[in-house]
């Protein structure tokens, strides 16, 4: 196989190799799949808290969008590029999606953008098909253990979404993309950059019809007389989004920088692929205003501040009078109010320590109008948050070793009126519940020589239970305000290779990780009538694996990039049916590769997704096959600034699901014009 003959390839240059080369560069981030190998210095003159690595010790792989801007994706396919990384999605490009690491669950991976914490306290679940790719100038993925300069940590990792900012050449960039479905995706950008001012402006908007064909067994998969090829129905979006990111210098040391990020959708709910809906419809919209002050050398010369502001507001519009989506009919409009801000403070005492002091909090604020009541206010539910994070950063042996342990403290205080938003629904009791969590984490870099790191980190996370779980939720979902948070533990140990380079292979890399976690106290929900659900703390979870990323160039002409994943994801239920079962969606096998030609103006890429068989459901009743998706395309550049595209996605036609219910396309076709000027 082409990724253990790599491995093979890359190990026996990095052994052979009598001295280092000169054209290799120091690197301190890894890019693409690439492991965190670089030296860490302590220079005169400082960069920035945000231009640093976050974390010196821990796993993790930075994609850089822009070496990628000629295919037409997002977000979501971006990271299923990733180790230890799967994705689950409503639909094709532009549906809904959410993201898991290392076998954990969506509401256990914290996602930032631009410093501003997107996961809410109403469900946790983060919709990353909503974040226009773009506008992204890298996407950090931190998997397993958490960096104490985050504002908020997760059991299964951090996702850190950071946006473009001004350049110092005036650049303008315009492309459009079409294909199958009616899909239509337009992205325009202007960036600037003056003496002391840099902006950068963008605009998307996106549409797809959806109606893509796919295999319907009508509801009864062990009976295949009356299965039919059909269309998707009311699986159409629209939407439309804004950016606008500004910075000045305040003076030689001191910047300011100030983000608006506006997001709407109007976008069908279709139901399971069996019992399609006709008319459920979801409205949402959103803003995000962020401001950072940054300051190098405060009270002390190699005292470096940072202060972030933040006010986010989203408001939902859940249509389903025909009651064709969950349980009676629905007419519920929600919004969701949060402000937020911290502090982070950076103290270099000495040449051979760091010290990192985060702290901060926020308040959060839900509130649901049932317009088919006659009384449509709901009660409001609201959370308050403060946090504290201490880290200090250890370098001995000409920085060869860095040990970075580390404290956090979060405080949560839930409280909710009282009133429940459906009628037929058990009420819960006015209810005030607070939460305290301690998160110790320890990572260690050993560097023995300069193309080798080994690594190894061990961290205890905690989730508090949001609001859906604790109070309840439109639709038949009963609260449950007992629930203990979940707890996690993990660990991690790796060791990463940067070959030197020579004649014919350069930027050769290959990096090795051993990971496991143990959570308790898993929230899931129980069917409690026919009508509703209620959570319950039931299950435990054990995941364990290992993570193998490769890449280099060849001949200066060929590119390739891997990730293997292994992942043994068991349910440890205190339920004896379920005990020993595979959580559902964690594939125990998934290889990515990809493949680029690059000839003068010619770019011919290959793309190839395996994932092993896997279940859909706890009880392991309903099992998909493994899958093998292609994508290919070619590229071509007639002129500077202008690029052609066209691909082919999920080339052999598959059909797939990665929820049960919702088919995923088959094969489509896209086109994509990118000009920059």
């Amino acid at each position: 196989m082409l990724f253990l003959w790599f491995s093979i390839l890359t190990l026996s240059f990095w052994i052979g190799a009598s001295c280092p080369s000169a054209a290799q560069e120091e690197s301190g981030t890894a890019v693409q799949d690439e492991p965190i190998l670089g030296e860490v210095m302590v220079e005169a003159e400082r960069e920035t808290l945000e231009e640093e690595p976050m974390d010196t010790s821990a796993f993790v792989t930075v994609i850089r969008p822009d070496r990628q801007r000629y295919r037409v994706t997002s977000v979501p396919e971006l990271l299923k590029q990733s180790a230890g990384v799967d994705i689950r999605q409503l639909g094709g490009l532009g549906n809904f999606a959410t993201v898991s690491i290392r076998g954990s669950t969506a509401e256990q991976v914290v996602i930032f953008l631009d410093g501003v914490e997107l996961n809410r306290a109403r469900s946790g679940v983060v919709d990353i098909s909503q974040i226009p790719l773009d506008v992204v100038e890298r996407i950090e993925v931190y998997r397993g253990t958490s960096p104490a300069k985050f504002s908020n940590a997760g059991i299964g990792g951090v996702i850190n979404i950071i946006t473009k900012k001004g350049k110092r050449r005036a650049l303008n960039n315009v492309n459009v993309a079409a294909g199958s479905f009616g899909t239509l995706d337009f992205n325009a950008t202007r960036s600037q950059s003056f003496d002391r001012f840099d902006y950068l402006a963008f605009v998307n908007y996106g549409r797809s019809d959806g109606d893509f064909k796919f295999a319907d067994d009508n509801g009864t998969p062990f009976f295949s007389g009356d299965d039919e090829t059909v269309r998707r129905k009311n699986n159409d979006y629209d939407q439309a989004s804004a950016v606008f990111n500004a910075g000045v210098r305040l003076g030689d040391r001191t910047r300011l920088e100030i983000s608006e990020n506006a997001y709407w959708r109007n976008q069908g709910i279709p139901g399971i692929g069996a019992f399609q809906s006709e008319t459920a419809n979801l409205i949402t919209f959103r803003n995000l205003l962020s401001m950072q002050l940054k300051r190098q050398g405060l009270a002390l010369e190699t005292l470096d501040a940072d202060v972030g502001l933040s006010f986010s507001l989203q408001e939902q519009r859940f249509e389903d009078k025909k009651g064709e989506i969950g349980v009676g009919n629905q007419d519920n409009r929600d919004r969701t109010v949060a402000l937020a801000g911290n502090i982070l403070l950076r103290l270099i005492p000495t040449e051979w320590t760091v010290l990192y002091l985060n702290t901060g909090g926020g308040w959060e604020r839900f509130r649901s109008r049932n317009l088919l009541a006659d009384d449509p206010e709901g009660e409001p539910q609201q959370r308050y948050r403060l946090f504290g994070a201490f880290e200090q950063e250890f370098y001995t042996l000409s920085d060869s070793i860095v040990l970075s342990p580390s404290l956090r403290y979060d405080f949560y205080r839930d409280e909710f009126g009282g009133m429940s938003e459906m009628a037929f629904m058990r009420e819960v009791p006015s209810q005030s519940k607070t939460h305290h969590f301690f998160s110790p984490k320890i990572g260690l870099r050993y560097e023995p020589m300069r193309y080798i790191s080994l690594k190894a980190n061990a961290g205890r996370y905690a989730r508090a239970p949001n609001f859906s779980e604790l109070f309840g939720d439109r639709g038949g979902i009963v609260g449950n305000t007992e629930l203990d948070p979940e707890k996690g533990i993990n660990w991690d140990a790796g060791i990463g290779l940067m070959g030197p380079e020579l004649r014919f292979i350069t930027k050769p890399r290959l990096e090795f990780s051993f990971f496991y976690s143990r959570v308790d106290d898993l929230i899931l929900f129980i069917q409690n009538t026919q009508r509703t659900s209620v959570a319950q703390n039931i299950s435990k979870a054990r995941i364990r694996g290992y993570e193998l990323t490769w890449g280099a160039e060849l001949f200066d002409m060929v590119h390739v990039d891997g990730a293997y994943t292994f992942e043994d994801a068991r349910d440890r239920s205190d339920i004896s049916f379920l005990k020993g079962n595979m959580l559902p969606g964690r594939p125990r096998h998934k290889i990515f590769s990809r493949e680029e030609l690059v000839w003068r103006r010619w770019i011919l890429f290959h793309e190839y997704h395996h994932m092993a068989d896997n279940f859909l459901d706890r009880a392991n009743t309903v099992k998909i096959s493994s899958r093998d998706i292609h994508n290919a395309g070619v590229s071509f550049s007639p002129v500077k600034g202008l690029t052609l595209t066209a691909e082919v996605m999920n080339l052999t036609d598959e059909d797939i699901f990665d929820f049960i219910g919702f088919p995923l396309p088959g094969r489509s076709y896209f086109f994509k014009l990118d000009w920059s000027f």
